[in-house]
């Protein structure tokens, strides 16, 4: 578990320093700066693909070869060269019109790279413990990415003044670090007798279309609920509210893996999901009480991001946890890709009813938890 919780780490302070960076970036070699947009969006669409395609080769890779190392190696090389090459790019390459070329593929390949290996990597997390136990399994990697993400809010000026040459070697030696941790923790496991009786089951296509949804709706929620905080700017500082959020989420991510534990993953989920609807809706109609409102959120948030990839794997049989694991980051990436695509001309209705338009799709995202449990049941009988 140490070394997923690593890499899980590792990832989210790469794609926290990318975020960082990009603008500062391409303005540096004369891009403008709405096509940061535009590639946010088609490394969003690349990865809907790329994720379950990638997760179900590892599945594959698990029957025939009892391990899918070779692929998370792979990807983590080619993401960690291509990651501190992005700054080398601009740097080199300068304001010339190569460069304006060659920078957007550099990054477009990084995001591919990223996506190689995040599914095969995350899916080994059923490999640790029995699956009533995920939960609070997932609450270590969660609790990894929270306590990074918390730099994004406490400290994204100190990333910033270390310049982007420090900033992206650290990211991208941090990475390969986290790899070559988890290889040596995670030694070669025997293939469990499940996997090989479960490698010719059929994958369930609407099991696995609810899994894609369920990660569309988290992922879209997640990201129209951070709109609303901002929103109430004027009121408050929107920066203060960001704090709040993530110090709640840091604080509440381990208890909440156990009570996934005692009372149901899925139960815990969607209690999480229906609480952060009627806190969204309470925010709209009490704004003067952000605040307490927003370190509630932060809890109740700990409880639906704890068990996304529990759910994934609770969904398909165990030879097929990299293609489950896929489809709900699939589901994820194209939400935002979707926003992206939409942000722009919808950013003043998206300001004003941020609020009650993430309370909706995130009880969508709780409807296709229940709708999922249905089908798996009556599959089974």
């Amino acid at each position: 578990m140490i070394g997923l919780a690593v890499v899980q780490g590792a990832i989210a302070l790469t794609w926290l320093i990318y975020n960082l960076y990009l603008p500062k970036l391409l303005n540096q070699c004369g891009i403008p700066a709405g096509v940061a947009v535009g590639l946010l969006v088609i490394e969003g669409l690349l990865a809907v693909i790329l994720e379950p395609l990638m997760g179900s080769v590892s599945d594959r890779m698990r029957q025939w070869m009892s391990q899918q190392f070779p692929l998370i190696a792979l990807g983590t090389v080619l993401a960690s060269g291509l990651f501190i090459g992005i700054p080398a790019t601009v740097t080199f390459g300068g304001t010339t019109a190569l460069s304006r070329w060659i920078v957007p593929v550099v990054i477009v390949g990084w995001a591919i790279a990223m996506s190689l290996f995040r599914s095969p990597t995350l899916a080994m997390l059923g490999n640790y413990t029995i699956a009533s136990q995920l939960p609070q399994a997932a609450s270590l990697l969660t609790l990894t990415g929270a306590l990074v993400g918390a730099i994004g809010s406490f400290a994204s000026q100190f990333v910033l003044n270390l310049g982007p040459a420090i900033a992206f070697a650290i990211g991208s030696f941090a990475l390969l670090g986290a790899t070559a941790l988890l290889r040596y923790l995670n030694p070669r496991l025997q293939l469990p007798d499940q996997i090989v009786s479960g490698a010719s089951q059929r994958p369930n296509l609407p099991i696995l279309g609810l899994i894609l949804g369920t990660g569309m709706g988290i992922g879209l929620g997640t990201i129209l609920m951070r709109r609303a905080l901002s929103s109430f700017a004027p009121a408050f500082n929107a920066d203060l509210l960001a704090s709040m959020f993530a110090i709640a989420h840091v604080l509440t991510v381990v208890p909440a893996g156990q009570l996934a534990v005692r009372f149901g993953n899925r139960r815990s989920m969607i209690g999480g999901l229906g609480a952060m609807a009627g806190l969204l809706c309470l925010m709209v109609g009490l704004p003067g009480a952000a605040i307490a409102i927003t370190l509630i959120l932060g809890a109740a948030f700990s409880l639906v991001v704890n068990g996304t990839v529990p759910l994934a794997l609770s969904l398909v049989p165990n030879a097929q946890a990299g293609l489950g694991t896929g489809l709900y980051f699939a589901g994820t990436a194209l939400a935002s890709s979707l926003f992206g695509l939409v942000a722009s001309p919808l950013s003043a209705l998206i300001t004003t009813t941020a609020g009650l338009l993430a309370a909706t799709v995130l009880l969508g995202a709780g409807g296709c938890i229940v709708l999922s449990d249905r089908l798996q049941k009556a599959s089974k009988s």
